[in-house]
């Protein structure tokens, strides 16, 4: 496979430009893979809201949040890679991105919003770092792939319907402090 790779440059650029380009070279061939750099964005928008192209997703040092419903539907997104930039990730920033694997939320990262990774159905870790307070009403609602969470110790709330319909979720670790 191939794998287009663009490099955004926000607000230098127009994300619906790149967003038209993307859609451009999705039609040429069947055999690739787009990867998205976002740099220079501060937060990111919806433009790529309901994309089946996009499948790896990346940001540099000066992205500092994920804003809503930025990646929302994205059913063929694989992966993303979260720097220490990025201090919030706001409500349904990734529902439904049903190939979505795994996700490292890191040390930045303090909050996460509702339905942050609802219906990610191929989600099978999510690693929290000990910086993020609550687990937001039904963050990993329907996250049936998930097997096994580890809640950090810096979580004092879980919110209602946080891991409701993960059915293969058996093992739950949760501090004791």
């Amino acid at each position: 496979f191939d794998r287009f790779c663009f490099e955004i440059k926000y607000p230098s650029e127009s994300f619906s430009e790149i967003y038209q380009i993307v859609l451009r070279y999705t039609n040429i061939s069947p055999n690739y893979y787009i990867a998205i750099y976002f740099a220079q964005a501060g937060t990111v928008d919806t433009t790529f809201r309901n994309n089946r192209e996009i499948n790896f997703v990346s940001f540099d040092s000066s992205v500092k949040s994920i804003g809503e419903s930025s990646f929302d539907l994205c059913k063929s997104l694989i992966e993303v890679s979260i720097p220490n930039s990025i201090t919030s990730i706001a409500e349904s920033a990734f529902n439904e991105c049903t190939s979505l694997k795994n996700v490292f939320v890191p040390s930045s990262v303090t909050s996460i919003g509702e339905n942050c990774f609802t219906q990610c159905t191929s989600l099978n870790e999510i690693i929290m770092s000990y910086s993020i307070k609550s687990i937001e009403n039904y963050c990993f609602e329907n996250c049936s792939t998930i097997r096994q969470i580890v809640i950090p110790s810096s979580v004092t709330v879980i919110k209602g319907g946080a891991f409701s319909g993960c059915s293969s979720l058996y093992i739950v670790s949760i501090p004791s402090s």
